[in-house]
């Protein structure tokens, strides 16, 4: 049901709450991936062709290395600074 202006009977949910779907969803996901021993990954990897060897690993990299930011500072008459944070707490 769309939220109607004026309505005075609920807030919704507060904000950064995830729905219950999604948090059941992940608690499933996360049992799922603690019964997924890495021995059993590697065989796993193994068999794929390394076209898709790589874009699995590729990314599960987006999670254990952090992503890089770009911020680029303009100023007239001098070209553009672009600064790459690459802060890893690892």
């Amino acid at each position: 049901m769309k939220f109607q202006k004026g309505n005075t009977k609920g807030k919704g949910r507060p904000k950064g709450a995830s729905n219950k779907v999604t948090s059941d969803i992940k608690e499933k996901f996360a049992e799922l991936l603690d019964s997924y021993d890495i021995d059993q990954m590697k065989r796993d990897l193994e068999v794929l062709k390394p076209e898709d060897r790589l874009k699995i690993v590729s990314g599960l990299l987006a999670y254990y290395i952090p992503k890089q930011s770009h911020s680029t500072i303009e100023a007239e008459g001098l070209p553009p600074i672009t600064f790459i944070n690459a802060s890893n707490p690892y």
